[in-house]
């Protein structure tokens, strides 16, 4: 059980981390052009579904444990 816990947090953590990493690229990205969301959607509409889907896989891996054990 703690390993598909510990597993599920991973995935999370790396959901995070890549989330976190496209906003500070498109932040970077937008002083440039003035223009936040036009950045965030060339450079984070990838990154941000990928988050979300490792987002998503962490909560269930670790939901799937709890009712599991």
């Amino acid at each position: 059980m703690m390993k598909r816990i510990d597993f599920g947090v991973k995935l999370l953590m790396t959901s995070a981390i890549i989330y976190g990493s496209a906003l500070i690229a498109s932040a970077i990205y937008a002083a440039e052009f003035r223009n936040f969301s036009m950045a965030l959607k060339e450079i984070g509409t990838i990154p941000l579904t990928i988050a979300s889907i490792t987002a998503l896989a962490g909560i269930y891996v670790i939901i799937y444990a709890i009712k599991k054990s």
